[in-house]
């Protein structure tokens, strides 16, 4: 087939500019890929051109192109020492053999985050989340409270306030525990806040509440982004492969690749020295295993990330005197093994300024250090470190944290608590995991204060599980406090009975003290609609505690009951507490009512159909109303949310678009999921036409009909007794025009508003318009 196409190949001289020897067309392989079939010029010289089209195929850089020749029509391939070119002239075929190098590069994406589009409810959209509880103790008066948080939304701005009252015989109180109005400047990754603002703190942070302004970076309004360290590595390969790379033996991706060098980025995992392995195996079989062991740390930013948050305001720490207070932080990936950062926080009474540097190393984990200095009115500058180490090498994790600060750091003298001054403070521990079920750890912590005895305390923990869900540990601890030394024992167990229940006792005893022992049953969903219910029991000295707490989920709240009997020696107490909380939701113009909000919610909309089930991340949620929409409540932020209605609760007559959606809302935002729905309607019907023979009316076979309503317009055809079938015509008078070979003639139909699915018009007569042709 080749040989002929060759000789049949047009060879216009006046067409392609340059001289031409022979042309033809041939089979190309670069690397051993085929690539399809190129025209190629064979030159006097045996030199090879292939034209600009056909030079694409052979997935080489621009760069490389222009270095071969400098002739922009064409592409000469010559033999050299990083090119083979050979064509054969019996197959018809033209093999390209070129270094690695000479291909394009693949970047090949590791990432595991999802890329969504964050949505959004059009116009203002929010909730009040409100929890009601009554409680009683024999002996006291009832008491009831009420909470509430409010949340409402427009776009990129967020209005959110908690409050709280609480109702009781002695007094009535009203707290405003939050109010802030933010702005989220997506693209930018920043939000601004207005009202009540948390900085970030640090070591040298007096203020960690504010009434003012912040401005900080927010990485989770981009799922796709990791701000951490992630794994990077390049390599090539000569012929099509595939390149294979598993974390400490799990697959975590599989790439097929042509010829060329390649890139694998934004490979994150848990944190901890990882066995990554990138395995290449090309066509025969050969394979290439490299194992490349990478750190993954949180502590740092990738290189080139920066983080910051800026608060300025006055602090409600102090309602004394409520000073202004400026507060900023500085983070910045400056390579992956690297990151920097800075703080300060500056009032009249005090100020303080930090520096941080985080390190990061396959053989040795993560060292964080931080130095800091105070100094508050005349006083002398104070200074203060951190050192802290972390390691995690699978099996094997250690932390270490020491801290060391003199008398006097990080006091402000107008704001005194009566907290002891620390003024060193030393920390490590190490576990360590024989298997998936045995592991074994030790903790160890000491403390000195500007006034008393120093306190600390050293422990050892084993623990052994066994099936699903079931475990034993024991634990022994010396513990210094109060200038006395005192051991303390605890042992554990806890299995799961069946698929609902669970049990789990405790029994812990320490010198000097009374020794406890405790059990605890607790029931999850089963189905059935009660979702938690505990019941748990403790024993210390001479007293004696019940606990219960039963919750069940309702159409609109949750309701909770609680109750706790104490008795100590001949004296009880019984307390009963009730509790219902809900949520008020505003949006797509009507009011609902939910269970809690907790980050985001979603208006699903199936088609404008009833009862139509919906699942959230394959978790039946609800049905829809009399008006085809639900709202669900418990929606991730900044996360793909999989929405699914069940077409098998759709009428057959709708067409649904699709079943399945994902999506993903703002934090304190709402979206819509519309499942659009189109309506299958049909109608059918015989055309005749009347006859001028005894024969009666003649078919209409074979006829071309052509439906018209206004601008709409349906063609179809009969089949060969006249019969007709034409779907989604929408409600109206319809013309009706047939034509074939015999005749020409026109009919007319109404559909109704009220029409059922499917309508026969039986035999429909169709008046004549022109003679017949014979």
């Amino acid at each position: 087939m080749r040989l002929l196409r060759a000789l049949c190949t047009c060879t216009v001289l006046s067409m392609i500019p340059w001289v031409h020897t022979e042309e033809m067309i041939v089979a190309l392989r670069v690397n051993g890929q085929s690539k399809g079939d190129v025209l190629v010029d064979v030159q006097t010289g045996g030199d090879v051109r292939i034209g600009p089209q056909d030079a694409t195929k052979l997935g080489f850089t621009k760069e490389r192109l222009a270095a071969i020749t400098s002739d922009t029509d064409a592409t000469v391939l010559i033999n050299s020492p990083a090119l083979s070119v050979k064509l054969n002239m019996e197959s018809l075929s033209l093999d390209i053999v070129a270094a690695p190098e000479w291909f394009a590069r693949n970047v090949l994406s590791l990432s595991t985050r999802s890329n969504v589009t964050i949505s959004e409810l059009p116009g203002v959209h929010g909730w009040v989340n409100y929890s009601l509880s009554m409680a009683a103790a024999r002996g006291a008066p009832p008491g009831a409270t009420v909470e509430s948080s409010a949340v409402m939304s427009r776009g990129a701005w967020t209005l959110r306030s908690d409050q709280n009252a609480a109702f009781r015989q002695s007094g009535n109180t009203f707290n405003r525990t939050h109010t802030s109005l933010e702005f989220d400047d997506v693209p930018r990754l920043a939000r601004l806040s207005l009202g009540d603002v948390f900085p970030i703190t640090g070591m040298g942070s007096s203020t960690s509440k504010l009434v003012g302004v912040q401005w900080a970076r927010r990485f989770e309004f981009d799922p796709s982004i990791a701000a951490q360290p992630t794994f990077n590595w390049s390599g090539q390969v000569r012929t099509p492969s595939t390149v294979e790379v598993l974390v400490d033996g799990i697959r975590a991706r599989m790439f097929s690749l042509g010829p060329g060098p390649f890139d694998l980025r934004d490979l994150a995992y848990f944190g901890g020295l990882r066995n990554v392995e990138v395995v290449i195996r090309d066509r025969a079989g050969t394979e290439t295993r490299l194992s490349v062991p990478y750190y993954f740390a949180n502590e740092l930013l990738a290189a080139g990330r920066d983080s910051f948050d800026i608060s300025a305001g006055v602090s409600n720490q102090m309602a004394s005197m409520r000073p202004w207070v400026l507060s900023a932080q500085y983070r910045r990936g400056i390579t992956d093994y690297f990151t920097l950062g800075a703080g300060a926080e500056a009032k009249v009474s005090y100020q303080s300024v930090r520096l941080e540097a985080a390190f990061r190393d396959e053989s040795v984990g993560t060292l964080l250090v931080t130095t800091a200095s105070s100094r508050t009115h005349d006083e002398a500058t104070r200074f203060a470190a951190t050192l802290a180490h972390n390691w995690n090498g699978g099996r094997l994790s250690t932390q270490v944290n020491t801290t060391w600060q003199q008398r006097g750091f990080g006091i402000d003298l107008d704001s005194l608590s009566t907290t002891r001054r620390l003024t060193q403070r030393t920390s490590a521990s190490g576990s360590f995991s024989f298997d998936n079920q045995r592991s074994a750890s030790v903790n160890y912590s000491r403390a000195k204060f500007a006034a008393g005895l120093p306190e600390g305390i050293v422990s050892v923990r084993a623990a052994q599980g066994w099936g699903r869900g079931g475990n034993v540990w024991a634990s022994i601890s010396r513990i210094q406090q109060n200038a006395k030394s005192s051991t303390a024992v605890a042992i554990g167990i806890s299995m799961a009975l069946g698929q609902q229940w669970s049990v789990s006792s405790n029994y812990s005893a320490r010198s000097g003290e009374s020794v406890t022992a405790s059990v605890r049953a607790s029931r999850s969903d089963s189905g059935d609609g009660w979702t938690d219910l505990r019941i748990a029991a403790e024993h210390r000295g001479d007293s004696n505690t019940l606990d219960l707490f039963v919750q069940r989920p309702m159409p609109y709240g949750v309701m909770a009951l609680a109750s706790r009997v104490d008795r100590r020696g001949n004296l009880s107490d019984l307390s009963v507490e009730s509790r219902f909380s809900g949520a008020l939701a505003l949006a797509d113009d009507q009011v609902w009512l939910s269970p809690p909000i907790a980050q985001a919610f979603a208006i699903v909309d199936a088609a404008s159909v009833a009862g139509v089930r919906v699942t959230h991340n394959n978790q039946l949620v609800g049905r829809t109303n009399a008006d085809g929409k639900l709202l669900l409540p418990n929606l991730a932020a900044y996360a793909a949310n999989q929405i699914r209605i069940d077409d098998r609760d759709i009428p057959m007559e709708i067409e649904l678009s699709s079943v399945q959606q994902e999506v993903a809302p703002r934090l304190h935002g709402g979206a819509s999921v519309k499942f659009a729905g189109k309506r299958v309607s049909a109608i059918a019907g015989t055309l005749r036409l009347a006859a001028d023979t005894p024969a009666g009316p003649a078919l209409l076979a074979a006829a071309e009909i052509t439906a018209t309503s206004g601008a709409a317009s349906v063609i179809s055809s009969t089949d060969g007794e006249g019969g007709f079938y034409l779907e989604n015509l929408q409600p109206g008078r319809w013309a009706i025009t047939a034509v074939n070979r015999r005749a020409r003639c026109t009919a007319t139909i109404d559909i109704a508003e009220s029409s059922p699915v499917f309508v026969d018009f039986g035999r429909l007569p169709c008046a004549p318009q022109t003679a017949r042709v014979p």
